[in-house]
């Protein structure tokens, strides 16, 4: 082999790693995704946010909101999003969960104390830091390892 083959072989492999890469921290991010959504809490019913609304004097909700509460909310704002150098999992501070999600992600025993009925029904795991409890569930179970070693295998040039 040439020096000149051996260049472009390298620029070959080098082409198809960072598709590889690519790949796994989509795939990674794709499996840590379900668990988040299972590790978050659920978001309060109208029901329950007027009742609470009522307890502390407030017959009405605010009228600059913009979006009206559903249950679930939360789960559903949690996403994925995957590049050639990182995965993010999170809840973007503009979607209608940003501030709850930042709230019952990192204010336990600061801003709230008790678990809502939602949430209970979901089970013990269903609470904060959901996001890096995930992580950490599928890091220690070898999943990732698993994820980042298949796909190097179905992607090593041949």
């Amino acid at each position: 082999m040439t020096p000149g083959e051996a260049i472009r072989e390298l620029e070959r492999w080098g082409r198809q790693l960072s598709g590889v890469r690519k790949r796994c921290h989509f795939e990674i991010g794709k499996a840590l995704l379900p668990t988040a959504v299972k590790y978050a809490p659920r978001s309060p019913t109208r029901t329950l946010l007027n009742r609470v609304r009522k307890t502390r004097g407030k017959t009405r909700r605010d009228p600059r909101a913009s979006y009206r509460t559903m249950p679930g909310t939360l789960e559903k704002s949690i996403q994925a999003d995957a590049d050639a150098n990182s995965v993010v999992i999170g809840v973007p501070g503009n979607s209608n969960a940003g501030s709850y999600a930042f709230k019952m992600h990192e204010g336990r025993y600061k801003t709230w104390f008790k678990r809502g009925p939602g949430t209970r029904q979901k089970g013990a795991h269903a609470k904060e830091k959901f996001i890096e409890r995930a992580i950490r569930h599928h890091v220690e179970n070898g999943d990732v390892r698993k994820i980042i070693e298949f796909e190097i295998k179905k992607g090593m040039p041949k």
